[in-house]
């Protein structure tokens, strides 16, 4: 296992993990948009895995269980694991960093004047 992985396991689930805890736990505003924001952060994550190391798992179950079934060793499994712990604990740090206070709200801003 590279370091280019190590980083994109990292880098992925901390995006990955961010939207999420942003989405859930913020009063965010967005009108049912939110499953298509975690899709995105999930295709910005996955891009990240294939651009960077190519087979970044940001999920520890599937880890433990591409370990198990042969398709990586036991030892790149542990590796990606803690990967992902160490980007969830950086998402959960970012989260924290972020304003508790006031309120994003997503309308748009249209303006129509009459002639």
């Amino acid at each position: 296992m590279n370091i280019s992985a190590v980083i994109s396991e990292i880098l992925g689930t901390m995006i990955f993990l961010l939207v999420i805890l942003t989405i859930s736990f913020r009063d965010i505003t967005i009108s049912g948009l939110a499953p298509i924001m975690i899709g995105l952060g999930l295709a910005i994550s996955v891009y990240i895995g294939i651009g960077l190391g190519g087979n970044a798992h940001f999920n520890p179950v599937v880890s433990a269980v591409m370990g198990v079934n042969g398709s990586v060793t036991a030892g790149e499994a542990f590796i990606h694991v803690i990967c992902q712990f160490i980007g969830a604990g950086l998402a959960y740090g970012l989260f924290k960093l972020l304003p508790k206070t006031g309120s994003f709200e997503f309308t748009p801003n249209v303006v129509i004047k009459s002639a």
